[in-house]
């Protein structure tokens, strides 16, 4: 019996046997993964502990405030909102010009639609970004608006 496939027209009857041999010799048994214990090894990778220098960068307590974005200023008030809001537009209008350079043209870009929704997008990081302790601009613009309101707690000097 031949395991190649017919060259010519099949004779009558002749599909049954083809049904009935292999068109490939088996060579193998079915395929069994490896046993979990082979894997154990493996475990005590994922759970070493952080590197030193990771560890390092967190030591203090300013860069800790600062990552997790605590400043130490009240959320209410007025004059820290509108630093923060302040710094929101700046960074996305930053970011929409970091990404005016990128074109989409294609089969699913570009168009109306993608520019509006670009727009949204750079102002919705923008926005994150400040929330997530921002770039330093919101601090001084703080500053500033407290010094030129006659803000007390600000730690400067009210007459200039």
């Amino acid at each position: 019996m031949s395991v190649l496939p017919p060259t010519g027209p099949v004779p009558p009857g002749g599909f049954a046997e083809l049904l009935e041999r292999p068109f490939l010799e088996r060579r193998a048994e079915k395929a069994v993964p490896p046993p979990l214990e082979t894997f154990a090894g493996l475990q005590r990778y994922r759970k070493s502990a952080p590197s030193p220098s990771l560890t390092a960068s967190f030591t203090s307590e300013a860069p800790r405030a600062r990552v997790l974005g605590g400043t130490g200023h009240d959320p209410a008030d007025p004059a820290w909102k509108a630093a923060k809001e302040f710094e929101a537009l700046m960074l996305s209008e930053m970011f929409t010009h970091m990404f005016s350079g990128i074109k989409s043209d294609g089969l699913f870009g570009g168009g109306h639609a993608e520019e509006t929704y670009r727009t949204f997008l750079m102002q919705s990081y923008g926005e994150s970004v400040a929330e997530n302790g921002g770039i330093g601009l919101a601090e001084a613009v703080y500053r500033d608006i407290a010094r030129t309101y006659g803000m007390a707690g600000t730690g400067e000097d009210q007459t200039s």
